[in-house]
């Protein structure tokens, strides 16, 4: 009798485990679908013309709101930083900045595919920056999945260069997004150890808010902003494009405390998984929403960028969960 309850109750506890996983996955669909899709709305809007700086600095403010009230409590740990500490997180805030406004510039220019076509080069492009400066092992199976990925970019950006609606500038913007998120992945793992023990959401927080003043004084600076043409910006805009603003902000702050929460309750492969899927979601969302169309080509060079960036990233997710 005590051990059928016993069964019952694991049962119970796994069914029940299983569900929360699940909606933590939908919820990081969610908000990595929202924040492209809002990015991108946002950057075609006219009220945001030359205002990249404005729309980052206000969704940062958000997201470290939104991160802040959502931490558990005790696990948003603020603590002391020596000059080392704050040299990495100065750094960090630094390529965060450019990172988030190439990001945005690219958005404004080129499709949701193009860019995401981009940023999968990221993929063979950090492996072969790790083999080569931090002599990490790349072993066979992935660099041929890193020429795969790299080949099936060229694929789908071979009738976009072609065509006549090519867009250098939007491409320029990509390349500079991929070229600061390769960097940040890179010295990042190099310094990692120089984040004492602060919690994931206390870096998160830590670093948008240094990031809000570079994003402020490139604003002012380069955009000539003021605080009152930021507040006429902001009080201009009609209801649609404010519940955008601070959806895109919500979900910057929560996509951190999903991934972390996926990783607690699943394997690093199932988590590979749905951020390659999203990924492709996000394409098939965009292709929807705004009305673009892809060709076979395009898509086929989408297929293979998307399935062989899932294929590495899968060969080092297998590898991580055997050594641990």
């Amino acid at each position: 009798m005590v051990t059928t309850r016993r069964a019952s109750r694991e049962q119970a506890d796994t069914a029940k485990s299983s569900s929360t996983a699940t909606l933590w996955f939908l919820l990081l669909a969610f908000c990595s679908v929202t924040m492209t899709i809002g990015n991108k709305f946002l950057m075609m809007s006219a009220e945001f013309k030359g205002q990249s700086q404005l729309v980052a600095s206000v969704q940062h403010v958000i997201a470290i709101v939104v991160v802040s009230a959502a931490s558990p409590s005790g696990s948003l740990k603020l603590n002391a930083i020596n000059r080392k500490q704050l040299t990495f997180y100065v750094w960090d805030a630094v390529v965060r900045f450019l990172q988030i406004w190439t990001s945005l510039e690219a958005l404004r220019h080129v499709p949701i595919a193009a860019t995401t076509v981009v940023r999968a080069l990221a993929v063979p492009t950090v492996a072969w920056v790790e083999w080569l400066v931090l002599r990490a092992r790349l072993g066979r199976e992935q660099q041929l999945w890193s020429c795969a990925v790299v080949l099936g970019a060229a694929v789908y950006a071979y009738e976009d260069v072609i065509a006549s609606g090519y867009h250098a500038l939007g491409y320029a913007w990509a390349f500079g997004n991929l070229v600061f998120f390769v960097s940040n992945c890179v010295l990042g793992r190099v310094m990692m150890s120089q984040n004492g023990d602060q919690s994931a959401s206390g870096m998160a927080v830590i670093s948008q808010s240094l990031s809000i003043p570079i994003f402020l004084g490139q604003a002012t600076v380069v955009d000539g902003l003021t605080v009152s043409s930021a507040y006429a910006v902001l009080s201009s805009l009609d209801t649609s494009t404010k519940a955008t603003l601070l959806l895109t902000g919500a979900t910057a702050g929560l996509l951190g405390t999903c991934y972390a929460e996926c990783y607690k309750r699943a394997s690093a492969s199932a988590v590979t998984l749905a951020t390659n899927g999203n990924k492709a979601l996000c394409v098939l969302v965009s292709v929807a929403v705004f009305g673009l169309s892809l060709s076979v080509v395009q898509f086929c060079g989408l297929v293979l960028t998307f399935g062989a960036a899932l294929g590495y990233s899968l060969v080092g997710a297998r590898a991580k969960e055997k050594a641990g």
